[in-house]
């Protein structure tokens, strides 16, 4: 189509926010994970996920990054321990 970002209508504009990459998150988590063999991108979502295949992280919307990097790192520990074939129990 030919529009711009600008004349677009305001709820497309709302939508692209879901989804969206965090750079700073994922400039984070791959500096405090070292032992990861390659990069792990986080983006927003509308629940918290982990793919693993892709190496993809989403997490909702929190009231702080502190909570957000919480989630992550959880998350993280989580499919690590059971790719090593332990219970979560």
């Amino acid at each position: 189509a030919n529009l711009s970002l600008e004349e677009l209508p305001e709820s497309s504009t709302l939508a692209m926010g879901k989804g969206a990459l965090d750079a700073g998150l994922c400039k984070w988590f791959n500096q405090a994970v070292p032992d990861i063999d390659r990069p792990w991108l986080i983006r927003s979502g509308n629940l918290d996920s982990i793919d693993e295949k892709n190496h993809e992280i989403r997490v909702k919307d929190r009231p702080n990054k502190e909570e957000i990097k919480a989630e992550i790192i959880k998350r993280m520990a989580q499919t690590k321990w059971q790719a090593s074939g332990l219970s979560l129990k």
